[in-house]
């Protein structure tokens, strides 16, 4: 199959312009003569190839695509942060699809199922099922997930709307719940993500700020810190980021160190 790259009018004319000089420049056929040699695609430098399919493929990140890409739900993945690869493109050759493919998951990041004290049928996938048989996983580099510490829990499958107070204890409940899921969640990813680089936490808290509550909450955090092997992030919810941010970041430090 030919190694030329195809593409419509109208994609090409939403490219900057340097890049359609270049993609017209591939695709055009060239005589084979010594002051004009034939060009393709697969004879430009990785490099090159890599630039071209950064325009193609778009990356789009959680602050600034409203949007995102929502994948089947037996996929193991909420949504998704990037620009799917058309098919048209992975069928240009063998080479350019697996370049294509390890370039979108290298760029996009995945989101999976939220951590909460919430019942399991409330959750998208409890202990994390969907994602361990997930035969993407293992390509994934960039994954983004939500702790959400939650006072007032839905509990009650008949009665969805209606949330309930966990009362006195309600951060101890709300820890022990958080913290057997992300077990879960920490043996699927040392498992079975494989390729993983970057893991971002968004941090959702309903409790307090005292200095004991927060060696408490550090406990979910700690199936993480012993078993996933990539770079781990931390995004603050909304109105809760400066002090919780700065606290995060010191309790991620302690609980990797033990």
């Amino acid at each position: 199959m030919s190694s030329r790259l195809s593409i419509s009018r109208r994609s090409l004319s939403s490219l900057p312009l340097s890049v359609q000089f270049m993609l017209k420049a591939l695709t055009q056929p060239f005589k084979r003569t010594q002051q004009y040699p034939s060009c393709s695609l697969l004879s430009l430098p990785r490099e090159l190839r890599d630039q071209i399919f950064k325009y193609l493929l778009p990356v789009h990140t959680y602050a600034s695509t409203a949007v995102p890409f929502q994948p089947p739900g037996n996929s193991g993945f909420l949504f998704f942060y990037g620009t799917p690869p058309p098919t048209e493109l992975l069928l240009i050759n063998h080479q350019i699809g697996n370049e294509i493919r390890d370039h979108f998951f290298r760029t996009t990041t995945f989101q999976i199922g939220d951590l909460t004290p919430y019942h399991e049928s409330f959750h998208f996938d409890p202990v994390y099922k969907k994602l361990r048989a997930s035969e993407r996983l293992s390509q994934v580099r960039s994954l983004q997930v939500r702790f959400h510490l939650a006072q007032m829990v839905l509990m009650d499958p008949a009665n969805p709307t209606t949330a309930t107070d966990l009362g006195a204890d309600g951060l101890g409940i709300c820890i022990r719940s958080v913290e057997g899921r992300a077990w879960h969640l920490a043996r699927t990813l040392s498992n079975r993500a494989r390729a993983l680089r970057t893991l971002t936490i968004v941090w959702e808290d309903d409790f307090g700020e005292d200095d004991e509550d927060w060696k408490l909450k550090m406990r979910v955090l700690v199936p993480i810190a012993k078993l996933v092997k990539a770079d781990v992030r931390f995004h603050c919810f909304k109105d809760q980021y400066n002090r919780r941010q700065t606290e995060l970041e010191r309790g991620w430090k302690r609980v990797s160190r033990t």
